[in-house]
């Protein structure tokens, strides 16, 4: 098999094979396609592995231990997902009220109307027939909208431009792989887990709620800490007169930005450092007496906030802090930064908990919510053979955005044909 496999690169093979035809292997360099084989035998009471190829001459096993991207078939990993979430509701709602089950599909997200209204109309409708109803919905495949998912605005692409005007059901589109449709189901599926959170917890939203000022914390840290482990980075080895150097070059070359540089890193410096400084810096230029004195009162690391004197020199806050704190502590180690900048970080975000700014910390909040959401999908995926903890917390993850390993597709597949279940041996 893996002979045969190999064979692929030679461009006479591909055209015997029928392979050469448009959208398949018609252009580009096909040694450079890697190609995996896992070949499973169903048993009575497991499964066995009967084929395991790939034509990789590489250190990696291609089927189990590596992270690929294997676009469209994250949308089978979507699809089990949304059907989940459709029995979820089912199992959930079975046997309420009409009155109650009215009430739902009036409010709520959209596949909790959706399951509620359809129990509405027939009560007596099963699982299996829910399920197949839901594989009938319909979506827009319009890539005319943008999607804010991820911390911000997205668009997406289908691969054939002619569904772009089309609004198809979700086998339709499984059967044409098509994204946009998948993308909106995603959407609708991390809607749903975002409203059973909401709905354990509480809602973050709620201009009231304390949960609000937790969320919002909980941003200012986890972002804190991206622009801090970029800043360690940049600076971790140096000096502390390297650190000073790199920081001044970065600053502004005004006298009191080059002087809130030096205070900051060196609050215990005197007068005539900071005079020396100002002169072999990139302001290369002595103050006089009188402006020295003035510069050195003025600008102390305890005349102004953190994000003043980050403003004022022109550094980001979390970098002026985290230079000051190499300086004072050199050889310090990533996660001793982190622990040391926690108020560090509160204390730059301090603008977002103004309460004018309540669509900024709204959109906040919601990534936050959609990253929960996206957890609680990861949770799901795994139980059915996804190898890893983690999703990229988007949208896009439906359409490949993410890792996986054709070992694990194999798993799922194995469920899917056991009928949701699975035995022992390889497959899980």
């Amino acid at each position: 098999m893996t002979a045969v496999l190999k064979s692929l690169s030679d461009p006479s093979e591909l055209e015997v094979r029928g392979l050469s035809a448009q959208r398949l292997l018609d252009r580009g360099d096909p040694a450079r396609v890697v190609y995996s084989l896992t070949l499973y035998e169903r048993g009575l009471d497991r499964n066995y592995l009967r084929i395991q190829a790939d034509n990789f001459d590489g250190p990696f096993d291609i089927n189990e231990g590596t992270k690929l991207d294997l676009g469209s078939t994250a949308k089978l990993r979507t699809l089990a997902s949304y059907l989940e979430v459709v029995a979820e509701i089912h199992s959930r709602l079975s046997g309420e009220s009409e009155a109650a089950l009215r009430d739902q599909a009036q409010r709520g997200d959209v596949l909790t109307r959706w399951v509620a209204a359809a129990l509405v109309a027939d009560p007596s409708r099963d699982l299996r027939g829910l399920l197949a109803a839901a594989m009938q919905r319909r979506y827009s495949a319009s890539p005319r909208q943008k999607f804010f998912t991820g911390g911000g605005l997205h668009s997406f692409a289908n691969f054939d431009r002619a569904d772009d005007s089309r609004i198809m059901s979700v086998a339709e589109a499984l059967h044409n792989s098509v994204n946009l449709v998948f993308v909106r189901l995603m959407r609708d599926v991390v809607n749903y887990h975002m409203g059973r959170i909401v709905a354990e917890q509480g809602d973050p939203l709620e201009r009231t709620s304390p949960l609000r000022q937790q969320y919002l914390s909980r941003f200012a840290d986890r972002e804190g800490k991206e622009f801090m482990a970029d800043f360690y980075g940049r600076y971790r080895g140096l000096t502390g007169q390297e650190i000073l150097d790199k920081v001044a070059a970065r600053a502004r070359r005004s006298a009191a930005a080059q002087t809130v540089v030096f205070r900051s890193l060196y609050p215990e410096g005197t007068r005539e450092e900071l005079s020396a400084f100002l002169k072999d810096g990139p302001r290369g230029k002595a103050p006089s007496s009188v402006e020295l004195e003035e510069l050195f009162s003025a600008y102390g690391k305890d005349r102004f906030s953190l994000n003043d004197r980050g403003y004022i020199a022109h550094v980001h806050p979390l970098e002026l802090w985290l230079a000051a704190y190499l300086t004072s502590a050199p050889g310090s180690s990533a996660g001793e930064a982190m622990a040391a900048g926690a108020q560090a970080r509160q204390d730059t975000y301090a603008w977002l908990f103004r309460p004018k700014l309540r669509r900024a910390q709204d959109r906040r909040i919601r990534t936050l919510l959609e990253e929960e959401a996206f957890q609680r999908i990861a949770v799901s995926w795994k139980r059915l053979g996804y190898p890893f903890d983690w999703l990229v917390p988007s949208y896009a993850t439906s359409i490949g955005s993410f890792g996986d390993r054709p070992a694990a597709l194999a798993q799922l597949l194995g469920i899917i044909v056991k009928g949701g279940g699975s035995q022992p041996g390889p497959t899980g």
